[in-house]
C-alpha cells in the first residue's frame, strides 16, 4: 500500500481545544480524528456515518506543519439559545441577546497529511478524487466557515526504518513513539494532548500527547521507528 500525501490550507483555522469554553482555543495542528471528517468529505462519506468508515483502525494519519504557527484572536457573536427559541431567517437581524467571545484562529495554516489506509478500496477512492482536484463536500479547517483547499502531492513508495542514532523528522510526533530527544536552540516545542480514536458516538477511546514544533522545524530525536518517504526527502512518523 503506497502513503497518499497531501496538502491542505486555508487564510484561518480553528481546532478547539476540549478543555477550553469561555475563551476557545485551537490546537497547532488538525488533530487525527478531524483528519478523518475531512478525507470522508472529500470522497463523499456522510458525517453521520464516516467513522464506520474512516478511523483509527483503518487508516493512519501523519502530519507536517508547512507554515510557521501564526494566530490571532477574534471577537465572535453568538445568539444565545439555552432557551432554545426557534428563530426564523425574518428575525435574525432583531436578536438582541448575544454574547461576544473572543476565539483563537490559526492564520493562513498549512498542512501536510501523510495517509496510509488499511483497505486499498478507501485509498484508490480518495487518490482518484485527489488526482482530479474533486471533493464530494466543502472541506474546511476546523468550522464550516474557514473553507479550506487542498493539492495533492501524489502516492508514494516509503520504507520503515528503525534508527539507533539521531534523526530528523519533519512531523509532529507522538510522545510514545520517541526513545530520546535532543531539545536544540531556535526551536519552539508543544506538548498537546489530542483525541485520535473516537467512536462513532464521539467518545474518545485513545488520546496521545503529542510533540510539535510550531515553527515548521524538525524535530531531532531517536524515535521507535519512522517512515521514510525517498523522493520527498521527508521522515515522518504516524500518529
Amino acid at each position: 500500500m503506497k502513503l497518499i500525501v497531501l496538502d491542505i490550507f486555508s487564510e484561518y483555522g480553528h481546532f478547539r481545544k476540549y478543555w477550553t469554553t469561555t475563551s476557545p482555543l485551537t490546537f497547532n495542528f488538525i488533530p487525527p480524528t478531524t483528519v478523518y471528517g475531512i478525507i470522508s468529505a472529500i470522497i463523499g462519506i456522510d458525517k453521520s456515518e464516516y467513522l464506520d468508515v474512516i478511523n483509527y483502525n483503518t487508516l493512519k494519519v501523519a502530519q507536517r506543519i508547512i507554515k510557521p504557527i501564526s494566530k490571532i484572536r477574534v471577537p465572535i457573536n453568538l445568539v444565545d439559545t439555552k432557551d432554545n427559541i426557534k428563530l426564523k431567517s425574518i428575525d435574525s437581524w432583531h436578536i438582541k441577546n448575544r454574547t461576544q467571545i473572543r476565539f483563537e484562529f490559526l492564520k493562513n495554516p498549512h498542512y501536510r497529511l501523510y495517509l496510509l489506509f488499511q483497505n486499498q478500496d478507501l485509498s484508490n477512492r480518495l487518490e482518484k478524487y485527489l488526482r482530479n482536484k474533486n471533493n464530494f463536500y466543502t472541506i474546511s479547517m476546523g468550522l464550516s466557515e474557514l473553507i479550506a483547499d487542498f493539492n495533492f502531492l501524489g502516492s508514494f513508495n516509503y520504507s520503515v526504518k528503525t534508527p539507533e542514532n539521531y534523526v530528523d523528522i519533519d512531523s509532529v510526533i507522538p510522545l510514545d513513539s520517541i526513545k530520546e530527544i535532543h531539545f536544540e536552540e531556535n526551536k519552539s516545542y508543544v506538548k498537546e494532548r489530542v483525541a485520535v480514536d473516537i467512536t462513532p458516538e464521539r467518545k474518545v477511546k485513545i488520546y496521545k500527547d503529542i510533540l510539535v514544533e510550531v515553527n515548521s522545524k524538525s524535530i531531532k530525536c531517536i524515535p521507535k521507528e519512522y517512515i521514510e518517504i525517498e523522493e520527498l526527502k521527508e521522515k515522518i512518523t504516524l500518529i
